[in-house]
């Protein structure tokens, strides 16, 4: 998506709220350093029906209480605009967002439920999306599995290559061979090449392997002039192994020779087919296609302890499942 000169304005779902308020390590909760540059927007009836998962999946009144503290926090910090439902079509299973949100003349609908909204008249981008859109946010770091799925968001030009892409405990590696392509090297590796990224074209790229050995590297790429996409060019595919852990490299930690315009990296720990790439392409992000955290997890992780003094303290058993790095003002990277 490209934002404009004025400030966005950006409809939050109950699933965005919920997680936002109880995982404080999530993309959903990172929304609250985007206030100065994005206007946020609820209704009530998005709010009540976010209170009514808290009551529902909390397993007693103190957790219940405090996750709705946590709720009112969350709104806060974001400066939420909480709007009147009234005047707006509820009637679809759907309508309650994407009603309001055309109604109030939002630019975007953040939700884990991107699907959901494909022919509402309105873009649904998931919090990581709506990151990826504002300079100087972060990037999330790709975690993978025995399955996994890496996506790259990028362009070089010359001899710029995007380096050692990513490695496995055996010491299997993926890494450009040279300009616009990818090998993967290492103990009883296959690997055949095929296509080469064009120079100047803007690509997502998407390495995808599974534990029984199968890989495959291609990406979709976009021409520099018209921006029409030329649909899924195959860069490589073989077996190998990837022994757990998985890790990136690029610019992970240190340089590891990418060299080019970078617009978005995301992994999870599963493999993604090309019937369910649509709304990862769409949005920039893999965040799409993985659910969202479950709330009754969340809320099990709240303790509510009493103090001395009769007061609640609230203690968030938080699990760090994503570490983010800063993304350069530019989105760029350099050898240099």
């Amino acid at each position: 998506m490209a934002l404009g000169v004025s400030i966005p304005r950006i409809l939050l779902d109950s699933n965005v709220l919920l997680i936002g308020a109880l995982s404080p390590l999530s993309n959903a909760s990172e929304l609250r350093k985007l206030t100065p540059q994005a206007r946020f927007i609820v209704t009530s009836s998005i709010v009540e029906e976010s209170r009514r998962v808290i009551a529902r999946d909390s397993s007693n009144r103190m957790v219940t209480a405090a996750a709705n503290d946590r709720l009112d926090a969350f709104l806060h910090d974001m400066q939420a605009l909480v709007l009147p439902t009234q005047g707006t079509d509820t009637r679809g299973h759907d309508d309650h967002v994407s009603s309001p949100a055309n109604l109030y003349q939002c630019d975007f609908i953040c939700t884990y439920n991107v699907r959901d909204f494909e022919n509402h008249g309105i873009e649904a981008l998931p919090p990581l999306a709506i990151h990826f859109d504002f300079p100087g946010t972060a990037i999330e770091y790709p975690i993978l599995g025995e399955d996994g799925t890496l996506l790259v968001g990028t362009r070089y030009y010359g001899n710029r290559t995007m380096g050692r892409i990513l490695r496995a405990k055996n010491g299997t590696e993926v890494r450009s061979c040279s300009p616009g392509r990818i090998e993967v090297v290492g103990p009883d590796v296959g690997c055949q090449l095929y296509g080469q990224i064009p120079e100047g074209y803007a690509a997502t790229f998407v390495f995808r392997y599974k534990k029984n050995g199968h890989f495959e590297a291609a990406a979709w790429v976009s021409d520099p002039v018209t921006g029409d996409s030329s649909g899924k060019l195959l860069l490589a595919q073989g077996t190998a192994c990837f022994e757990p852990p998985v890790r990136p490299l690029m610019f992970f930690g240190q340089n590891y020779g990418f060299a080019g315009e970078l617009f978005g990296v995301s992994g999870i720990p599963q493999y993604v087919r090309d019937g369910r790439m649509r709304p990862v392409l769409a949005s920039g992000t893999l965040e799409v296609v993985e659910k969202s955290e479950d709330i009754s997890a969340l809320l099990a992780d709240i303790d509510v302890l009493i103090d001395p003094a009769g007061f609640s303290v609230i203690v968030l058993n938080v699990q760090d499942r994503r570490t983010r790095t800063a993304a350069p003002p530019n989105r760029s990277r350099s050898d240099g």
